[in-house]
C-alpha cells in the first residue's frame, strides 16, 4: 500500500505503510463506528484493514490493491467515516466510483459502518430521478457524504463543490 500526506507541498511520503493494527480497537477509531464496525460483522481486521484505515484516519493519500472480498470497501469507508465532523452540516467528502454499482455499494457499507454515527450520505447515480438528487443536494440538506457514479459527478461534484470544500475520494472496481 502507498500513502503520502494531502498537502502537496509536505514532504512525508511512505511508499509502504509499515504500521498494522492487529484490532480495530488499537486503531484509535471513534467509538460510535467502532459499533458500526462490529455490528456489520467484523471481528478482527484483514490484512487491507489492518494497514489501510489508519493512513485514511492521519488524511493521507492512499492506494489499496487487494483480491475480491479482503474488505477494501469497508477499509476506504471507516477511514472516511472517522474523518468527517458531524456537527457540520456541509459536503465533507465526495467519492466517485466508476459504476453504479460500486457506488451503490459503497453507499449500503457507509450506512452500515455510519449506522452508529447517524451519517448522512447520498448516492447521484444513473437510473435514479435528478430531481430527488437536486432536492438533497439543496444547501439546507446538503449531507456530509456523497457518492457519485461518473455519469453525473460533473453535476453531482459541481453541486457540493460550489458550496464546500470536501476531500475527494476515488474508488476503483
Amino acid at each position: 500500500m502507498w500513502a503520502r500526506r494531502l498537502n502537496p507541498e509536505s514532504e512525508d511520503f511512505a511508499p509502504e505503510w509499515e504500521e498494522t493494527f492487529e484490532s480495530f480497537d488499537a486503531m484509535g477509531l471513534h467509538e460510535n463506528l467502532l459499533r458500526g464496525i462490529y455490528a456489520y460483522g467484523f471481528e478482527k481486521p484483514s490484512a487491507i484493514q489492518q494497514r489501510g484505515i489508519v493512513p485514511f484516519t492521519k488524511g493521507l493519500d492512499v492506494i489499496q490493491q487487494a483480491q475480491s472480498g479482503t474488505g477494501k470497501t469497508a477499509t476506504f469507508c471507516a477511514g472516511i467515516l472517522h474523518q468527517l465532523d458531524y456537527s457540520v452540516q456541509e459536503c465533507q467528502a465526495l467519492v466517485l466510483a466508476p459504476t453504479r454499482e460500486l457506488a451503490q455499494q459503497i453507499e449500503k457499507v457507509m450506512r452500515a459502518l455510519g449506522d452508529y454515527l447517524q451519517v448522512k450520505c447520498h448516492a447521484c447515480v444513473g437510473g435514479t430521478s435528478v430531481r430527488e438528487d437536486q432536492r438533497t443536494l439543496q444547501v439546507r440538506l446538503l449531507p456530509p457524504l456523497v457518492l457519485c457514479s461518473w455519469n453525473r459527478s460533473m453535476w453531482c461534484g459541481g453541486a457540493c463543490m460550489g458550496r464546500a470544500r470536501p476531500q475527494l475520494f476515488t474508488s476503483g472496481v
